[in-house]
């Protein structure tokens, strides 16, 4: 057994855990892909396939400013590089342009 203070607190390293075959307290064992649920198994598995599957992708809020993000995408273009806007410049023209979108 591990040498304890008098607080009962652990005097051990992480080093010292790792070398005895034990995890740090913050270990997740899901995340290596032990325990957890079983979804990710049951998914590679090949038994099932995905049952859902979307006909059509509905964009509500960009359909009106859907020509404006065209045309702000192809003049962007046409620019030279240096003086070319990035994602978040062409997002607040389309919002200056009305969009309420996020």
């Amino acid at each position: 057994m591990a040498d304890r203070d008098v607080d009962g607190g652990d005097d051990r390293t992480d080093t010292t855990r790792a070398r005895e075959g034990e995890k740090h307290p913050g270990h997740c064992p899901v995340a290596e892909g032990v325990g957890g649920d079983g979804d990710e198994i049951y998914l590679r598995s090949g038994e099932t396939a995905p049952r859902y599957e979307r006909q059509h992708q509905p964009l509500p809020k960009l359909a009106g400013f859907q020509e404006e993000l065209e045309r702000l995408i192809t003049e962007n273009e046409r620019r030279p590089v240096r003086y070319r806007l990035d994602y978040l410049g062409i997002f607040r023209r389309l919002q200056e342009a009305g969009f309420q979108g996020g």
